[in-house]
């Protein structure tokens, strides 16, 4: 699988763009939710990438879930139970506004626990947020990728997929239009039972499946370069203008979709026939897309103790509208974020792959140790 070097940097770029608008201070970008829906398209695209040939083998149904939980599941964890002190022991003992009384834990703190700890908290048990809120769309993508892992076997015998996948996705689109009229819905239902914050995953993974058979068909096509550059400019420009500078205009959520489908797939395109040669722009390009994951689970951490420990409770003097707070916050995120990549995601994976029965941990896990061993031993 050819690796998609801008692709992972548009990764980084966009969760630092959620971490941004749950910052809420200078410089808040309006439309900054439409990220998700950006890494559901993604998430489509790459998991085909990466699974579509091994899919062909008898007991690829186990190893792409063993995959996906070793991938997703440790650093979820991780920041639920340190979300525990921080929202609970902290912030109740020290006199704080309990949080019921806000935006979140309306289930209840022990309930809602139970459904982050099965990866559940997304998928229609539950009325509104709970400990880390980005999750959400995580529970939605675990949930979602059985339904992918399965899509991905007849496309190894040769079948046509696609058509179906695109109808799911009109179709989920289409009911979230209709009931909503935005793509702001995380926990909302559609005609009282479907969530559509699920319906937004389905969409969005389906989506990037399509795109992916798109790419290998245009992939075929010797002439298609020229224009593939065009798109992915254009549809870049497009997207920030429909997300920073057009942000009342009707319909907008929607018409970022085939935005973002362009432009993953031209993309896609361009970097297959010009790849990014070996070097430092590549491997900081690479890095800084491995940090997004952490980035987007990390955050959220940070950003909670600070607003409702340091301010509510502490009252420390922080101006969430100065560029500088803005600034010194997204550091700190980068910062911890690459530590808990390289000290806990990468050593988990490849541990909870061992622990499922999975046998040794794959070739890709080895190859991330064995750079964290690397640059280990040449640190001072």
């Amino acid at each position: 699988m050819p690796r998609f070097v801008i692709l992972d940097f548009v990764r980084f770029a966009l969760a630092l763009l959620v971490a941004i608008m749950h910052f809420d201070g200078f410089l808040t970008p309006r439309k900054a939710y439409l990220a998700v829906d950006f890494f559901f398209i993604l998430s489509g695209f790459v998991l085909c990438a990466a699974y579509e040939k091994r899919a062909a083998s008898e007991t690829f149904f186990k190893s792409f879930v063993i995959d996906r939980i070793a991938r997703l599941y440790p650093l979820h964890l991780l920041t639920l139970v340190l979300l525990i002190p921080v929202n609970g022991l902290f912030f109740w003992t020290t006199g704080g506004q309990v949080l019921e009384n806000g935006w979140s834990y309306q289930d209840g703190h022990f309930y809602t626990f139970l459904l982050n700890i099965f990866m559940l908290q997304n998928v229609g048990l539950n009325t509104a947020g709970s400990w880390n809120a980005p999750a959400w769309s995580i529970s939605v993508e675990m949930f979602v990728n059985l339904f992918l892992g399965l899509a991905l076997i007849p496309m190894t015998r040769g079948k046509t997929v696609w058509p179906y996948l695109l109808a799911v996705a009109i179709a989920c689109y289409a009911i979230i239009l209709g009931q909503h009229g935005s793509l702001r819905v995380i926990y909302e239902r559609a005609f009282g039972f479907l969530n559509l914050g699920l319906l937004r995953g389905f969409a969005g993974i389906a989506l990037g499946v399509v795109s992916y058979q798109l790419w290998q068909w245009l992939d075929r096509k010797p002439g298609c370069l020229p224009m593939a550059k065009t798109v992915a400019a254009s549809t870049a420009m497009a997207s920030v203008l429909v997300m920073f500078v057009f942000t009342d205009m009707q319909n907008a959520d929607f018409a970022m979709i085939p935005l973002m489908f362009a432009f993953v797939t031209s993309v896609a395109v361009v970097e297959k026939r010009i790849p990014l040669s070996d070097g430092l722009t590549r491997s900081v390009l690479m890095e800084l897309g491995a940090l997004s994951y952490g980035i987007y689970l990390c955050h959220w951490l940070i950003l909670t103790f600070a607003r409702y420990q340091l301010v509510y409770v502490w009252n420390a003097p922080i101006d969430f509208a100065a560029p500088e707070t803005l600034l010194i916050f997204l550091v700190l995120v980068i910062g911890v974020s690459a530590v808990v990549h390289h000290a806990f995601e990468l050593p988990m994976k490849a541990r909870v792959k061992k622990w499922m029965g999975q046998g040794q941990a794959d070739e890709e896990s080895f190859r991330d140790l064995k750079a964290v061993f690397e640059v280990t031993s040449k640190a001072p």
